[in-house]
């Protein structure tokens, strides 16, 4: 796993060598510092052992330094403002987001729009440490840009061996909140997948660096129209006409990443495709990857949309019953089905990111929870043939 980017340069005598030139990109130039354990404005938190922090970096930002649409990040950097240490598993994630601060602390960006960048350690030197991408981030020339981190890497003596690296950060100015933080002693409650509120926002935002490269062989996630409930219309642009063919990985959302999982469509010509044989009711997510003539560029950031519901949706979910680790409940069914699926996840998670059972009466009883954990449920009816009402949720 490559953690500092160094620039190499190569020359080769006996082949030639196309390479796409290599432009930085600054956001922030305040010389204010936080380390990881204190107040917000670092990157990630290391305070509470384990950490889930966002940031939004502006279209308008990236649009004065001159980042043009479908630039490729290949890496970030931030600006140790202490002595060089080493932060051990982190996972970071790039998305796009309309909104250009956090209205307060449940505004997280959904992490379904979020796309994994990179995980592994940080090493990092004092002054400004570069963190190599393992996938690639597509800015789509609109949006503005969430930039996560999820820490991961905790021990049992955080609290007295904290590396405390120390990050320069800029303020966006008074209820400007472009930093969102969450920090626990239980990694469940820093998950990225988790929505629970945050111990703080702030208007301190971590310095950014960015490296890109201007490439033909960009890729956008893909549209989508005329949405059905066993399909959906995809449709995408070809990024200076230089893609010769497109290859797209969908599924069930939650399911599968790019590693892996998915449904695969591939050597696609044309700019547009129809998706069929899905589940009504059902959220998916779709990426894409270009190939052109002497490249293949990354997978593009997620896609997600819901199919429409082919039967009526449950109603009157409620809590008969719960101990410290199963809960009872039951429902009203949509129509005349005679089976439902039902999830239990952690507050504020969506109901795709579970693992359905299925159950054939009202009520039924989930099993095997864990104690002191708050938890949403949902239930879907089943009407045969993969036919699905929408999840309905008791919170």
């Amino acid at each position: 796993m490559k953690k500092l980017l160094f620039l190499l340069v190569m020359l080769m005598a006996t082949m030639p060598l196309v390479v796409n030139a290599q432009l930085t990109a600054t956001f922030g130039t305040g010389t204010s510092a936080t380390n990881t354990g204190g107040s917000a404005g670092a990157p990630m938190s290391y305070g509470g052992a384990y950490s889930w922090c966002q940031q939004i970096y502006r279209a308008s930002e990236f649009t004065a330094a001159n980042v043009p649409a479908g630039a490729v990040i290949i890496a970030i950097e931030f600006y140790n403002a202490t002595g060089a240490t080493v932060m051990s598993d982190l996972r970071t994630y790039m998305g796009h987001r309309t909104s250009e601060y956090f209205s307060g602390t449940s505004d997280w960006a959904p992490f379904n729009t979020l796309q994994l960048v990179d995980s592994g350690d940080w090493v990092s030197p004092a002054g400004w440490f570069s963190i190599e991408l393992d996938n690639p981030f597509v800015w789509d020339g609109v949006s503005n840009v969430v930039l996560g981190v999820s820490f991961r890497g905790a021990h049992s003596d955080y609290s007295t061996n904290n590396p405390n690296c120390g990050y320069q950060y800029t303020s966006q100015g008074t209820g400007n909140n472009a930093h969102i933080r969450r920090y626990s002693t239980t990694l469940s409650s820093c998950d990225p997948t988790s929505t629970e509120v945050a111990n703080s926002v702030s208007p301190n935002r971590p310095n950014l660096r960015i490296t890109y490269v201007v490439s033909g062989c960009a890729s956008l996630a893909p549209s989508v129209a005329n949405i059905g409930p066993n399909s959906a219309d995809l449709y995408w642009m070809n990024f200076q006409q230089s893609v010769a063919s497109w290859d797209l990985m969908y599924g069930e959302a939650g399911t599968f990443d790019t590693l892996g999982g998915g449904l695969m469509v591939t050597n696609l010509t044309d700019t547009f495709y129809t998706l069929t044989g899905l589940s009504s009711g059902t959220t998916y997510a779709v990426y894409m990857k270009p190939y052109c003539s002497s490249e293949e560029g990354s997978w593009s950031s997620p896609r997600i949309f819901t199919t429409l519901a082919a039967c009526a949706t449950p109603t009157n979910l409620t809590v008969m019953s719960h101990t410290a680790e199963e809960v009872t409940v039951s429902w009203l069914p949509g129509d005349a089905e005679t089976g439902w699926e039902l999830v239990c996840v952690p507050h504020g998670s969506p109901a795709y990111t579970g693992t359905p059972e299925y159950a054939y009466t009202s009520p039924y009883t989930i099993m095997n929870l864990t104690d002191d954990t708050q938890y949403d449920v949902y239930v879907r009816a089943d009407c045969g043939t993969g036919e699905y009402s929408y999840w309905w949720g008791s919170r």
